[in-house]
């Protein structure tokens, strides 16, 4: 049997820069068990390495007895060979009673449905995908895809002739809280439209983006979340090392540069809708 390589010693041989440069990268991990045995403050049993998130403010967690974040989606890398790895983390955040799960630089961490506002609206379900990146390594996403992913409309009463009726509509209809990820080249307001549109049974304009985005701020409907998104960099010497073996590439860019928690009420969004249209500042899609 060959002698194995030690892991840090693997990963600097077979891995070329680009992508997994773990230097660069937070690490996220799970807090050893005090059952098992003391550990030294900020220990970490087994790490990944984080790659982006998107988090809400910090908390006082009576259970942890700790200030923790909740997340809403989590994207890790790792070394090739590191799948067990990574799934060990996820099963880490999913486990009843969660974690505890730290990462450096913003302390423990929980997923968000846990925790109110989400707590009570379930039932919510997280999945974890995983694609390899060749020699380059691993890529992991967490989320929760009734926030994260676009649904059908859903009602349980129609709104029907909502551009020419005067008479006020107040259906009853569910309109589950929603993650808005706004990409860096399009504004919060019509990607919240564009969100909103899928979760009510009338049809929305994209003129009316601004009226309803500004309505959302106002009935304090969106939370503002915290995004961040770290990129590999490899040392001047890696990258020499590697010049030949890595194509010319520009900086990469992140597919969303900010994300909001929405939790807008179905029967208010169409008082708003219908207040514009009276007041006029909204055109009637009869007349667009």
């Amino acid at each position: 049997m060959s002698e194995q390589l030690p892991r840090q010693h693997h990963r600097r041989d077979q891995v070329p820069p680009g992508i997994v440069e773990h230097t660069a990268l937070p690490r996220i991990g799970v807090e050893p068990s005090r059952k098992r045995r003391p550990s030294a403050v900020g220990e970490l049993e087994y790490t990944a390495f984080v790659h982006g998130y998107v988090a809400g403010e910090p908390f006082w967690d009576e259970q942890q007895g700790r200030e923790v974040s909740p997340l809403f989606l989590l994207s890790l890398v790792g070394a090739p060979g590191d799948s067990a790895l990574l799934r060990g983390i996820f099963s880490a955040l999913v486990h009843m009673p969660p974690g505890p799960v730290t990462i450096k630089g913003i302390g423990s961490v929980i997923l968000a449905h846990q925790v109110a506002p989400l707590k009570d609206q379930g039932p919510w379900h997280w999945t974890y995908s995983q694609v390899g990146l060749g020699d380059l390594g691993l890529h992991a996403l967490v989320e929760c895809p009734a926030l994260t992913l676009l649904e059908p409309r859903s009602a349980q009463q129609p709104a029907s002739n909502l551009g020419v009726s005067d008479k006020a509509i107040s259906p009853a209809i569910s309109c589950r809280p929603f993650l808005l990820l706004v990409p860096p080249d399009q504004q919060a307001e019509v990607a919240y439209l564009h969100r909103l549109d899928r979760r009510v049974p009338w049809p929305l304009h994209e003129r009316w983006a601004a009226w309803l985005w500004q309505a959302a701020q106002r009935r304090q409907w969106v939370t503002p979340l915290t995004v961040r998104w770290f990129f590999p960099q490899a040392s001047g010497e890696a990258e020499a090392a590697f010049a030949d073996q890595l194509p010319a590439e520009p900086p990469p860019q992140p597919i969303f540069t900010s994300a909001w928690l929405c939790q807008a009420e179905a029967a208010g969004v169409l008082a708003d809708i219908q207040e514009g249209l009276h007041a006029g500042v909204l055109d009637r899609l009869t007349d667009i």
